[in-house]
C-alpha cells in the first residue's frame, strides 16, 4: 500500500486534501460574506 507524505495512505491523504480546499473556500466565503454584510 502507498503512503505519501505525512505516512498515511496516499488515498486518505487526497481525501484530506481535498476537504482541507473546500474548507478553505467556505472559510473565505464566509468572510467576504460577513464583509459584505458590513459595508451595508
Amino acid at each position: 500500500m502507498k503512503t505519501g507524505s505525512y505516512g498515511v495512505p496516499l488515498q486518505a491523504e487526497m481525501v484530506l486534501i481535498e476537504y482541507m480546499q473546500h474548507f478553505y473556500y467556505i472559510t473565505q466565503f464566509c468572510e467576504k460574506y460577513k464583509q459584505a454584510n458590513v459595508n451595508i
